[in-house]
């Protein structure tokens, strides 16, 4: 079982946060519950940091700097679009930001957000769970799951993070400034994306006469499947159906139905028979890209072919 040490606990210090949203309450009860000493939380509102505080055994604060003084590490955990305000109001606050490790938990945003951070004395980075916050209350009780990334550049402080993120039981990448934007692209793809194949999978199931409900539960364990089969056995040995199969004809046969329906509903304004078809042609062919990853001997150009049309 990994373990924070007292070394690594001592080269983090105290660490505060400026925000107490989700992502504040969820790695404040997070570090708190492996040890880690908090100062506490300053927030746009106070009763949300007050709040924060009461939920991880800290201190709420009104004043800013005050917070700054008590604290060795700050995680800003505020929205993308008030980070930089953020920053750029902490670089004038008397308490001064020498030696400070300043955080910012952005999936998208470099450390390079942090203007003039050169003559402050302090360092910068990201530091982003690769996890879905969806819980302020009980998020943090899954985040041991979850990849870290931390951005910024190579000093003492950023393996002291690594320590202690490591030292929580957490995997953590680095990953340079110029690969931010995609990193977090792929983070969209795996996972908001699938809420939009879902919705597309529920409106053709509904245009066949189920209710939303029923759809929903008659996709819930196709796609609780394929992510446990993803899990277990990565994503090239859990590809099946006709494009694993090289059944040319069954995909064949979709297309022409998006066809044939467009033409008996119109368009109906809960119908996207274009957005579907593209949506359907695009994916399937990632869909033979990876077949032909799993079966390397076999032929899939009638496929290749079909998607092109």
């Amino acid at each position: 079982m990994n373990q924070i040490t007292e070394q690594v606990l001592q080269k983090v210090g105290r660490i505060g946060f400026i925000g107490a949203g989700k992502a504040g309450f969820t790695l404040g009860k997070y570090f708190a519950e492996h040890g880690v000493l908090l100062s506490g939380y300053a927030s746009q509102h106070f009763q949300s940091a007050k709040e924060a505080a009461e939920f991880t055994n800290s201190k709420a604060y009104k004043d800013e700097n005050e917070l700054l003084l008590s604290s060795d590490t700050l995680f800003l955990t505020v929205p993308d679009g008030q980070i930089k305000d953020v920053w750029d109001y902490m670089r004038t606050l008397p308490a001064g930001l020498a030696d400070k490790t300043v955080c910012h938990v952005s999936g998208s945003l470099s450390s390079s957000i942090f203007s003039g951070m050169e003559r402050t004395g302090a360092v910068g980075f990201s530091v982003h769970p690769l996890f879905a916050i969806s819980d302020r209350q009980s998020s943090y009780k899954e985040l041991f799951k979850c990849v870290f990334t931390i951005e910024g550049k190579e000093h003492p402080k950023r393996q002291a993070l690594y320590e202690l993120l490591t030292g929580c039981g957490n995997a953590v990448e680095f990953i340079t400034e110029e690969n931010k934007a995609l990193y977090h692209a792929a983070a969209v793809t795996a996972s908001n994306f699938v809420v939009g194949l879902s919705y597309l999978g529920s409106q053709m199931l509904q245009e066949c006469g189920f209710s939303e409900e029923t759809a929903q539960k008659a996709l819930s364990p196709l796609l609780l499947g394929n992510v446990e089969n993803i899990c277990r056995q990565g994503t090239v040995e859990a590809l099946t159906g006709p494009v694993e199969r090289n059944d040319a004809k069954t995909v064949l046969r979709h297309l022409s139905a998006f066809a044939e329906h467009s033409k008996t509903v119109g368009q109906q304004e809960d119908w996207n028979g274009n957005l579907v078809e593209d949506v359907y042609r695009d994916m399937t062919k990632v869909l033979v890209k990876i077949a032909q990853e799993k079966h390397q001997y076999m032929d899939y150009g009638k496929l290749k072919e079909i998607l092109e049309k």
